[in-house]
């Protein structure tokens, strides 16, 4: 995955606990998640590797979202 920089102009915080991966493409496709998306503190990923990350650990939940 490759990492990416914030800009720091758009960096906000969006709860999204108990997404689905449905819910959170739904969203996507919506535009109403920035890029690029980061999980945690340090690891930057895009959308796409987000939903590859979603699949990898089947989980239903992103415990935060920084855009």
């Amino acid at each position: 995955m490759t990492q990416m920089k914030l800009i720091p102009e758009k960096k906000f915080r969006v709860e999204t606990l108990g997404l689905s991966a449905t819910g959170f493409w739904r969203l996507k496709k919506a535009g109403d998640l920035p890029v690029p998306i980061v999980i945690g503190r340090r690891n930057y990923y895009t959308i796409e590797s987000i939903m590859e990350w979603l699949a990898n650990k089947k989980s239903k939940m992103i415990p935060e979202v920084i855009g």
